[in-house]
């Protein structure tokens, strides 16, 4: 005989089933997977902030910056191809040096690395931070005037002669953080493997140049002797009769005895300019 109490709950516990709420069954913790996004890694960039062009600032014209652009494209151009020179025409050897007589001209027997280094900072280093503007709203400008050179490219000898002759002199590890001859090789490079193949166009070189620049005694032993030459000068009275230097343009050569109204002639129809060591020249 079944007890009254199981009689009982059986009867009651239908009832109480059908007064309770129906809830979807569910496993605990449930989710639906497709609303749960995975991390994405970011991947490292190691070029990020690089910008390859040279920044020009607003203050220059429509003419100032074209010719500031141009002339920065020709300078990493050249830069570029005197790395490429050194690269492809010099085997660095501990016995025999270098097979380039224009990297040994112009550097002797100094090592290729810190020249490499420089024309590769001109042709591809990180343009950010630098700005090119053709105003000086704070004075600034006169004060940095090393900052590019990482204060090591220096005015250790300057013109041709002294480029020629730091490279000789015992002093020769200089020449790879002299600015002139920096400048003198990648401008001869270029000129003799592309603009004039096989041949450059070095021009006649005059027996010596002063810039004006002092150069310290350790620099080379050819700066006292610089400095006994007379500077050239564009005005009438100042400049010797036979002193021109060593460019790709146009010479123009100023006699002792020219008149302000002959140099007008001579130079009338030309753009000229005047560099550092007071020569003019004419295109």
């Amino acid at each position: 005989m079944v007890p009254i109490t199981v009689l009982i709950g059986l009867f009651v516990s239908p009832i109480f089933a059908a007064a309770l709420p129906v809830l979807e069954r569910a496993t605990p913790l449930s989710f639906d997977a497709g609303s749960i996004q995975e991390p994405v890694a970011t991947a490292y960039d190691w070029i990020s902030g690089y910008v390859s062009e040279f920044p020009i600032h607003s203050s220059c014209n429509t003419s100032e910056r074209a010719e500031i652009y141009q002339g920065l494209q020709e300078a990493v151009l050249i830069a570029q191809h005197a790395k490429e020179h050194i690269q492809i025409l010099t085997t660095q050897v501990l016995v025999h040096g270098n097979n380039s007589e224009l990297f040994k001209k112009y550097f002797g027997a100094g090592p290729t690395g810190p020249v490499l280094g420089w024309y590769d900072k001109i042709a591809t280093a990180n343009r950010a931070g630098v700005l090119f503007r053709c105003d000086d709203p704070d004075q600034n400008c006169a004060t940095q005037d090393n900052i590019v050179g990482e204060g090591l490219v220096e005015h250790h000898a300057d013109g041709y002669h002294g480029c020629v002759e730091l490279a000789a002199g015992e002093n020769y590890t200089l020449a790879a953080s002299n600015s002139a001859t920096l400048s003198y090789f990648a401008i001869e490079a270029y000129a003799y493997d592309i603009a004039v193949p096989g041949e450059g166009c070095l021009g006649k070189p005059v027996e010596k140049e002063d810039d004006g620049h002092g150069h310290g005694a350790a620099s080379s032993s050819s700066s006292s002797s610089m400095t006994e030459s007379t500077t050239s000068s564009t005005t009438a009275t100042a400049a010797p009769a036979s002193t021109t230097s060593i460019n790709p343009t146009r010479v123009v050569q100023v006699p002792a005895t020219t008149s302000s109204a002959t140099l007008a002639q001579e130079t009338a129809g030309k753009e000229c300019h005047t560099h550092a060591d007071g020569t003019l020249h004419c295109v």
